[in-house]
């Protein structure tokens, strides 16, 4: 499996909200029959009717799909005011978001395990698995009330800027990982670039450039003894046809996919990569609180509070970071 495919893996998974419950699922059958044969071996029974013990398991099935049924309406809905009351790209942030996952991953758990379990109640009432199911209910009914205060807050404009500032700043931390000495200077151009590439490497689909393999890229570049360029910056929108690489030097046994498979192209910027992503996305912001049908300049206000300590961040790195040396000492690889 390739760079890119793993990249698409994680993707996938973090903005994906139905993995987790599906998973959840699959274990509630398989703890089902464990706590079955643990009540079978123990010789644990209620002391209740059959029919009792299904009405109890029916009651707790029908209210668990009804928290299902709320949670995942209460997600729509905080979808639609962030995307309408701030900016449309903030609303990965919702998806992304493990504890609302953790959350509808548990009550399919417990929706799941009181179903399989009701299913199999023929002549008695296993007391352990019926207790697993009802005690399970009452936790989930706190576990959902945590849900909607998390939420609540998670979309308050402050906490969310807040948000946004900081993984913005762990961003520019991991991107710009050097700090700005006194008397720095920029490194010296690659004279290697300065020549007629031999070789361009063309983008094959369209869309913003998410992320690149940066090591993967420089030990292509090592191996077959070549200096790679790397065209478009993270962020950039690229088409297909575009220029993604200009390889100058050696490269004879290069092929072209192991360079386009290093390369995360896809329909929305992230900030995996991005530090200007999270700039974007709170000037975004502030020009919609300021626009006349919503009129908050607070939280324009706001949004400036979060731009300023980024910029001061920024500034304080080393910005000309873009050239990545081999294991030889050699330039391999250059990019924005």
């Amino acid at each position: 499996m390739n760079w890119l495919q793993r990249y698409k893996l994680r993707t996938y998974y973090d903005g994906s909200l139905w993995i987790l419950p599906a998973i959840g699922s699959v274990a509630a059958m398989v703890a089902v029959s464990i706590m079955i044969r643990v009540d079978g071996i123990l010789g644990f029974e209620a002391k209740m009717s059959v029919d009792t013990g299904r009405m109890i398991l029916s009651t707790i099935a029908g209210s668990m799909f009804t928290l299902v049924s709320l949670a995942c309406s209460g997600m729509l809905i905080a979808v639609q005011l962030a995307s309408g009351q701030m900016t449309p790209r903030i609303i990965s942030l919702i998806y992304k978001n493990r504890y609302g996952k953790g959350m509808l991953a548990v009550f399919i758990f417990t929706f799941t395990y009181s179903v399989a379990l009701l299913a199999r109640i023929e002549v008695n009432i296993p007391f352990l698995s019926t207790s697993v199911a009802a005690y399970g209910f009452l936790a989930n009914l706190a576990l959902f009330l945590m849900f909607i205060d998390n939420l609540g807050k998670m979309l308050r404009p402050s906490a969310a800027m807040r948000n946004i500032a900081k993984t913005g700043r762990d961003v520019i931390h991991t991107v710009y990982p050097d700090l700005l000495a006194e008397g720095s200077i920029d490194p010296d151009p690659v004279k290697a670039l300065n020549s007629v590439p031999l070789r361009v490497v063309r983008s094959n689909v369209d869309g913003a450039v998410l992320a690149f393999d940066l090591h993967g890229l420089k030990f292509i570049a090592e191996r077959c003894d070549c200096v790679i360029e790397m065209v478009p910056e993270v962020g950039d929108y690229v088409s297909a046809g575009d220029e993604l690489f200009r390889i100058f030097d050696g490269c004879i046994d290069l092929a072209d996919q192991d360079l386009v498979n290093s390369v995360a192209v896809g329909p929305e910027r992230t900030m995996e990569q991005d530090p200007k992503f999270a700039f974007r996305i709170l000037v975004d912001i502030a020009s919609k609180a300021l626009s006349p049908g919503i009129n908050d300049p607070t939280t324009a206000v706001s949004a400036v509070d979060q731009i300023y300590p980024l910029l001061r961040d920024v500034g304080s790195r080393n910005l000309s970071r873009g050239n990545e040396k081999g294991s030889d000492g050699k330039v391999r690889l250059v990019f924005k």
